[in-house]
């Protein structure tokens, strides 16, 4: 019930953003539609990846060895590696990425995608316990991830002699952050007293922090200088 309540929600909020942006720069729309459908599509990959490793190590064990695996091997690093790779392809063959906000923006639209086809997954498998969890959770983790890995990749179209530095920026930290959110999350359904506070001294200041960003950039998006 939870992740049906969640698809609606999800679609509502990034067709507000997407809305306030085309209004801005109705040339760059499009491109954000298309990062939102590679988002969703993306869910598949990471389903067959995902389910190889989990069906391997993680089965019924709820130890914190375990979870620390599932959470960042299984999931982090196979979820924001093909986020990475898919920003790659968008920034390499897209005309209308000028600046370090269309970069991130597209990675957003494209976590926000993958958020989306993870609620719509959830609806088809077996509830695993604190359903309505991973449905409160699911677009502020992929929104806070996909935000920090776009702000760091797109950091090297205005410090180019630092492209390396930057693009592994943006897919270490990322990891490591997603995996630290999902670790807390497994940890609360778990049972593990530690889940709770971790996931909100975690997620809440991540989330602080991006919507402090978008704040400061979106009011003078598309007016600003292009490189």
């Amino acid at each position: 019930m939870a992740q049906a309540l969640a698809i609606p929600v999800y679609l509502i909020l990034s067709a507000l953003l997407w809305l306030f942006i085309r209004r801005r720069t109705p040339e760059r729309a499009g491109g954000l539609i298309a990062a939102y459908v590679l988002g969703v599509v993306l869910t598949l990959p990471a389903l067959v990846f995902e389910t190889a490793v989990y069906s391997y190590v993680y089965g019924n064990d709820t130890s914190v060895w375990v979870q620390l695996y599932a959470a960042f091997p299984a999931t982090a690093l196979v979820e924001e590696l093909l986020l990475f790779f898919a920003l790659y392809a968008e920034v390499r063959h897209a005309r209308l990425l000028h600046t370090r906000t269309d970069v991130t923006l597209v990675s957003l639209f494209l976590a926000a995608g993958l958020a989306l086809g993870g609620a719509a997954l959830h609806l088809l498998s077996p509830a695993e316990g604190f359903e309505w969890l991973r449905a409160l959770t699911g677009l502020p983790v992929s929104a806070v991830c996909g935000t920090l890995m776009g702000w760091w990749y797109g950091r090297t179209k205005v410090y180019p002699v630092a492209v390396a530095l930057h693009t592994a920026c943006a897919i270490v930290l990322p990891v490591l952050l997603h995996g630290l959110l999902e670790f807390a999350i497994t940890a609360v359904i778990a049972g593990h007293g530690y889940g709770f506070p971790l996931l909100l001294c975690t997620l809440l200041p991540a989330m602080a922090l991006c919507g402090a960003y978008y704040l400061r950039v979106l009011p003078g998006y598309g007016r600003e200088k292009i490189d």
